[in-house]
C-alpha cells in the first residue's frame, strides 16, 4: 500500500498514481510562477535503498514535465533531507541563504514542516512558492499560514481500505470458484450456457478494475458486480 517493492509477486499495488501526481505539481508550479523562475526540489536520497521508488518517480517526472513545459524554470538544485528532520532544515536554511532569487520549492517526500520552519524564519514564505504531498495536520497547518501553496493528498484512508476489500474479494472468488466450478461432482449435468453464467457471477466477485484482461465490450455486456449470497440465487 501506497509504496511498490520490486520483484515481488503482488497481485497488485494500492497507491496514488506518482507520475500524474508529479506532473500535475509541474503544472501547477509553473503556473504559480508564469512559466520563468528559479526553484529547488527536496527530495530523499535513501529511497532507492528502501526499494521505495514513489520518490524518484515524483522527482524525475515533475523535472521532465519542467524542463519540457517550462523551459524558463530552472530547477537549480535538489536538497537530500535522507527524512531527517534537522537535516532538512539546516540544508533548507542554507538553500534560502545562497538563492535569494529562488521562487519555488517543491517537496517530494517528509520535512514539509522543517521547509516551512526555515521559510518563516527567513521571512520569504510569502515570497516562494511551495508544492508537497499529503494532507498531515502539519502540512494543513501550514497551507493555512500561507507557507505551502498546494499539497497532493493520496487519500490515505482510502489506501488502507482498498487493500483489505481486495484481499476478500480474491478469497471469497477463490473459494467460491472451488466449489462452484471446479468442485461440481461427477453428477452434475449443465450445458455450456449454464457453465458460462455461473462463470460470470463468478467474475462479478472481483472488481471490474481486475478484469483488465478482458476486452471492454465482453465486460460492458456481461460483468455484473455482486457478492457469494447473490450469485447463489
Amino acid at each position: 500500500t501506497n509504496a511498490d517493492i520490486d520483484g515481488t509477486k503482488r497481485t497488485c499495488c494500492v497507491g496514488i498514481n506518482n507520475r500524474k501526481a508529479a506532473r500535475i505539481a509541474g503544472r501547477l508550479m509553473g503556473q504559480f510562477l508564469g512559466g520563468k523562475g528559479k526553484i529547488a526540489v527536496v527530495s530523499s536520497a535513501i529511497a532507492s535503498e528502501n526499494n521505495n521508488y514513489y520518490v524518484r518517480v515524483r522527482e524525475t517526472e515533475f523535472a521532465d514535465f519542467i524542463h519540457k513545459e517550462y523551459p524558463d524554470i530552472e530547477i537549480i538544485t535538489t536538497l537530500d533531507s535522507f527524512e531527517d528532520p534537522q537535516i532538512t532544515y539546516e540544508k533548507t536554511v542554507k538553500l534560502l541563504r545562497d538563492y535569494q532569487d529562488l521562487q519555488g520549492i517543491y517537496i517530494t517526500c517528509g520535512g514539509v514542516s522543517q521547509v516551512g520552519r526555515a521559510l518563516e524564519e527567513s521571512g520569504r514564505a510569502k515570497d516562494i512558492r511551495v508544492i508537497s504531498f499529503e494532507d498531515y495536520p502539519e502540512v494543513v497547518d501550514l497551507i493555512r499560514k500561507d507557507v505551502i501553496d498546494c499539497t497532493l493528498a493520496g487519500e490515505l484512508q482510502q489506501q488502507g481500505e482498498i487493500p483489505v476489500q481486495i484481499i476478500m474479494d480474491y478469497l471469497v472468488f477463490g473459494k467460491e470458484f472451488e466449489r462452484r466450478f471446479v468442485g461440481q461432482g461427477n453428477h452434475a449435468n449443465r450445458n455450456i450456457i449454464e457453465t458460462l453464467t455461473i462463470g460470470w457471477e463468478l467474475l462479478g466477485l472481483l472488481p471490474r478494475a481486475e478484469l483488465d484482461r478482458i476486452d471492454t465490450k465482453v465486460l460492458d455486456q456481461y460483468y455484473k458486480p455482486t457478492t457469494a449470497e447473490a450469485s447463489e440465487e
